[in-house]
């Protein structure tokens, strides 16, 4: 099949559920504390009192309820959205009501219609369609009811599936629950996008090599039925980093089997799409090859010992893998330490990320390699304005004015200075607001040069820098101007010529309007109710009413990101405002 070009992170499903449950986390434990079973007494149990509310917060809980009852009334990937957000607000008021909106959200994300069949996807989860996306992220928030997502998951739609087993399986390995665990991973041997990471927690995990053997000749069966797994044919974590990780606790038979196995299906796609490369990079270092050049410097390590003759007629063949091999001899796991057979600390697993790409030309990988070189120069700058804005903010405005004002695309790109500029402004707003006002002033000198979303987003840091040195005049000022770019940005997104295909709740529109309105009830609750009033889309308007809604109430904020998916995937934009 074609290779498929993707960027991504090491564990980046891991990362993905990790950051979903972070923002949410006070929302798991409230589906915790509703799924249990009352403790058996003698007597009924007493209901939980509800919490007395102040007056924002009976403000927010009117616009919640409002928000919900809206809800009934949109399409279905819409009304998904929305009461999955309530869901939100509920645990600060009403916790039983927590898990029973979310299963209706589930319930109406299975309704969705498919969105756009035109917009291919080669993200796993299929994040370009709101169907599956709204499924996975919705059960994913009940995850810590592992039961009732068991319980769900037949209904939700087949991709879905996998992806979510996987992630009960990690969860019941975090709670020790390795049987089921193992039951689990069971089911999925014998489908397409076999859960490798899962299956690498879960042998981490296990106490016996015999049961080490069982899970890895799972792997290794399902890769022979379909190679790749669903990440592609090479991923962050799959029979390769299996191998790698555990190839000491396998009989070396098994192990030199699944070499063969890897080596030949990464030659054969490297035969087929000779200019494809495979680039990583860390804080160790960086390579960058074709598949089968990469499987090589990968598996060679564990060749060397297993069958040495073999390994050294591979690296004869192949230089550029040597020349690798000696300066990285233990492969990938000198590129990244973390592929070994002990588990990461957490303290590990959030210190650096590797960056995979995949896809592209030599040619392609040459030009990334200048692009680094200039993105280094730049971070070390940006890295002394941090340092320095702690001690002595002058010399670190000094410092930013010297980083380029537009990336290598030229004026109206990517402008590393005046981000830095902005986030100096917010750590000097209290030692030294003179400084933090005249950092301000220069970014908002090419406003008008940006691209909606980079002024989008500025203006939202600007507003906040103002709120946060006690200037609401022009916090709010900032907020306005940022709401005629929220507008532009929707008319971007509704341009009949090239529609955001993307849920419209995660249009970049949307999550403009989200953050500016968060921020508007630092303010005030009015002011903030007059920006969602102000919004022209009603769909957007009823899910900001929920922003409000939960922000008046102070419960946790929705992992929406801001997306544009565009047929065709010339324009296909992630963003943070």
């Amino acid at each position: 099949m074609p290779w498929k070009s993707a960027r991504y992170l090491i564990s980046w499903s891991q990362l993905s559920l990790l950051v979903l449950l972070l923002s949410a986390g006070l929302l798991a434990n409230a589906i915790a504390q509703t799924a249990k079973p009352p403790a058996s007494t003698t007597s009924s149990p007493k209901p939980e009192a509800k919490p007395k509310l102040t007056p924002t917060q009976e403000q927010g809980l009117r616009l919640l309820k409002a928000a919900e009852a809206e809800a009934g009334a949109l399409e279905p990937a819409m009304r998904a959205a929305v009461l999955w957000q309530v869901a939100h607000g509920y645990y600060k008021v009403d916790k039983p009501r927590v898990l029973l909106t979310l299963i209706d959200a589930f319930r109406a994300a299975t309704t969705v219609e498919d969105d756009h069949p035109e917009l291919k996807c080669f993200l796993v989860p299929d994040e370009c369609h709101s169907k599956t996306w709204l499924q996975v992220n919705i059960l994913r928030e009940m995850l810590t009811s592992p039961q009732k997502v068991e319980e769900l998951l037949p209904q939700a739609d087949p991709d879905v599936r996998p992806v979510l087993t996987g992630e009960l399986i990690s969860k019941y390995v975090r709670d020790k629950k390795l049987d089921r665990a193992q039951q689990l991973l069971l089911r999925l041997s014998d489908e397409k996008d076999f859960p490798y990471d899962a299956a690498s927690e879960l042998m981490l995990a296990v106490p016996s090599d015999q049961q080490r053997v069982a899970i890895f000749n799972q792997a290794m069966s399902n890769f022979q039925t379909f190679g790749e797994g669903k990440f592609g044919l090479i991923a962050p974590e799959d029979l390769g980093t299996l191998v790698i990780r555990f190839w000491r606790h396998l009989p070396p038979a098994t192990v030199l089997e699944a070499v063969d196995q890897l080596l030949g299906q990464a030659k054969t796609e490297s035969e087929k799409h000779d200019d494809n490369q495979i680039s990583l990079t860390t804080k160790q270092g960086g390579v960058s090859f074709s598949p089968y050049q990469y499987r090589l410097f990968e598996l060679i390590p564990v060749l060397q010992e297993l069958d040495s003759s073999r390994a050294e007629s591979l690296l004869h063949e192949n230089v550029s893998v040597a020349g690798a091999l000696q300066k990285y001899p233990d492969g990938l796991r000198s590129l990244n330490p973390l592929y070994r057979d002990t588990p990461a600390t957490q303290e590990e697993q959030m210190a650096d990320f590797p960056s995979m790409t995949m896809g592209g030309s030599a040619s392609d990988a040459a030009a990334d390699q200048v692009l680094d070189q200039w993105q280094r120069q730049v971070l070390d700058l940006q890295i002394r304005v941090r340092k320095e804005v702690r001690t002595d903010p002058k010399k670190a405005l000094s410092t930013a004015m010297a980083i380029p004002l537009w990336g290598p695309s030229g004026p109206g790109s990517h402008s590393p200075r005046t981000n830095t500029l902005a986030e100096l402004a917010v750590v000097a707003a209290k030692k030294d607001p003179d400084t933090a006002t005249k950092a301000l002033e220069e970014v908002r000198k090419v406003l008008d040069q940006m691209k909606p979303r980079d002024g989008g987003r500025l203006l939202r840091r600007i507003a906040e820098t103002y709120l946060n040195m006690g200037d609401q005049e022009r916090a709010e000022k900032a907020l306005h101007e940022g709401m005629k770019i929220a507008e532009k940005l929707y008319a971007s997104d509704t341009d009949a010529s090239e529609p955001n295909l993307a849920l419209k709740a995660e249009w970049l529109s949307a999550g403009l309007w989200r953050r500016l309105v968060t921020l508007a009830t630092r303010i005030s609750p009015q002011l903030a109710e007059q920006l969602v009033a102000d919004i022209s889309d009603p769909e957007i308007r009823a899910l900001q009413k929920v922003s409000l809604a939960n922000a008046l109430l102070g419960a946790p904020d929705y992992p929406f990101r801001s997306i544009a998916w565009r047929e065709g995937g010339h324009d296909n934009t992630m963003w943070a405002f």
